[in-house]
């Protein structure tokens, strides 16, 4: 997909996301973490932006690196329980006008910036960050230029984190129904193709990169890859009303299908979600 086309996606399907992510009350649009007993999704977004504070991990100080923020929900999740600095980008300017004004609100601007940046060509200078992490935003992206521009920005010894759906087999694996079957995921989330966790600890080598780990965390997402397939049974009524009266668009029909795909591509274990962690050699 194109750059405009995911802009496009964001900025008609802001309306999906407040709705289906409860958004203003954590400003997230990812997979809630579920462990043994929960049952909020807001609570769930929050429990993966913690672990983000974990796995890298985060601590007083230092300076990260969100590459694309969305609405910098995370950012300011982490900004507001260790006091850090974080450059936050997106290449959507509405989300950056709405996050500036929350940020503002919540007295985070001492902590966060945010800006319009392509996260494969930042404009940082070399060695800046000590963490940078993707909440479900590296799918988006040309992965080896991703990981060249993050090697080159990284400080020595700092800390990449991906947290995003992955491929659960190498592409060619894919039988031509399966790769139908993800396609309607992945067409409706303006997404061109997922990658495996080899890949990454692949091309992160040839970027440099050491001490590779990818973890499957599938089990504690899955909660929310149902509510998302339940949603999307009501989203097709309500789509197919919007789309009559000229409210809603072909981005807005395709963020309904995904939603909807997606758990039976996790059913099917064609895909996966887990994290992948790397350092700068």
């Amino acid at each position: 997909m194109g750059k405009q086309e995911i802009i496009n996606y964001y900025s008609d399907c802001k309306v999906d996301f407040k709705t289906l992510y409860r958004l203003e009350k954590a400003w997230g649009m990812h997979a809630a973490y579920f462990e043994d007993g929960d049952r909020s999704l807001t609570k769930g977004i929050l429990k993966m932006n913690e672990q983000i504070i974990i796995h890298a991990p985060i601590t007083e100080g230092i300076t990260v690196l969100d590459a694309g923020c969305g609405y910098a929900g995370t950012a300011m999740y982490i900004a507001e329980r260790v006091k850090c600095h974080i450059e936050a980008i997106t290449i959507v300017e509405e989300q950056v006008k709405t996050a500036t004004k929350i940020i503002k609100e919540r007295k985070l601007d001492e902590y966060i910036n945010i800006s319009v940046r392509d996260y494969t060509n930042t404009g940082f200078p070399d060695n800046t960050f000590d963490v940078v992490y993707g909440l479900e935003s590296i799918c988006y992206a040309d992965k080896p230029a991703f990981l060249k521009e993050t090697y080159r920005i990284l400080k020595p010894g700092g800390v990449l984190m991906i947290y995003d759906g992955f491929n659960s087999k190498e592409k060619d694996e894919y039988t031509s129904d399966e790769w139908k079957t993800m396609s309607y995921c992945l067409r409706g989330w303006a997404v061109d193709s997922l990658e495996t966790g080899r890949f990454y600890i692949e091309e992160s080598k040839k970027a440099g990169f050491k001490d590779q780990e990818y973890v499957n965390i599938t089990d504690k997402v899955i909660k929310t890859s149902k509510y998302l397939h339940q949603a999307a049974i009501p989203g097709y009524f309500f789509d197919f009303l919007g789309r009559l009266f000229k409210k809603r668009t072909e981005y807005n029909k395709g963020n309904v299908e995904a939603a909807r795909y997606q758990y039976i591509c996790h059913k099917k274990h064609l895909c996966e979600y887990g994290y992948f962690r790397a350092v700068k050699g």
